[in-house]
């Protein structure tokens, strides 16, 4: 028998929830595994492949948060981060780095570069839910 998440009251308030996630992010595994807990926390989660269909998708549909991966064919997450700041529709929304490969200093880069945090993968996906919470808590 399957077991009952939450009280009806905290489901109804979790499926109300207005705030949409674009997760972009070329590794389909990661794609699937983070947005399933993104919509089990009751966020809205809009798909990108890599960083030109993230960028044409946080113009269309400006999201609350971008999760945003680095190494993505096309258009990498700095070129998509420079897109997404620098178009007045979408340069307030907080973006998240999403990397395998960071050092120290790569990692004063990516917040210099404008992303409001970086996570680490492999991460655990309510790591990532933590993650959207805080900074759209921290942003608003």
């Amino acid at each position: 028998m399957a077991q009952a998440r939450g009280s009806a009251k905290q489901n109804d308030t979790i499926s109300h929830r207005r705030d949409t996630i674009l997760l972009v992010d070329d590794d389909e595994d990661c794609r699937v595994i983070y947005s399933i807990a993104l919509k089990d926390a009751g966020y809205n989660v809009l798909l990108a492949s890599d960083g030109d269909e993230g960028v044409t998708m946080a113009r269309d549909h400006s999201p609350t948060v971008v999760l945003m991966d680095i190494g993505m064919p096309k258009l990498d997450g700095f070129g998509a981060l420079k897109a997404l700041k620098t178009d007045s529709r979408t340069r307030d929304i907080p973006t998240l780095a999403l990397t395998a490969r960071v050092s120290l200093h790569q990692r004063t880069e990516l917040i210099e570069a404008g992303f409001d945090g970086v996570l680490l993968k492999p991460i655990l996906p309510r790591s990532v839910v933590v993650a959207v919470g805080e900074v759209m808590r921290t942003r608003h």
